[in-house]
């Protein structure tokens, strides 16, 4: 699903796991369901995309996973 915010945007960026890299891709929203617009073309089931932060990213980025685990997630409530 996508924010209400970003509907005309109808673009994300997809994270590749082999190449740490993401790339800005094209989807096709449906209808709005509440606060969000499911995404009915343009990502495979399983695929990563950015959720924080695509605003500030550039095709073909190298991007650090955010990992709960890790230093980054310390303080996080889980």
């Amino acid at each position: 699903m996508v924010p209400a915010a970003e509907k005309d945007k109808a673009a994300v960026f997809v994270h590749d796991a082999l190449t740490g890299h993401v790339q800005r891709r094209e989807v096709v929203l449906g209808p709005l369901e509440g606060t969000r617009f499911p995404v009915l073309q343009g990502l495979a089931p399983g695929e990563r995309i950015v959720s924080t932060g695509a605003a500030f990213l550039v095709n073909g980025q190298a991007v650090a996973l955010f990992r709960p685990e890790t230093r980054l997630g310390a303080g996080v409530p889980q």
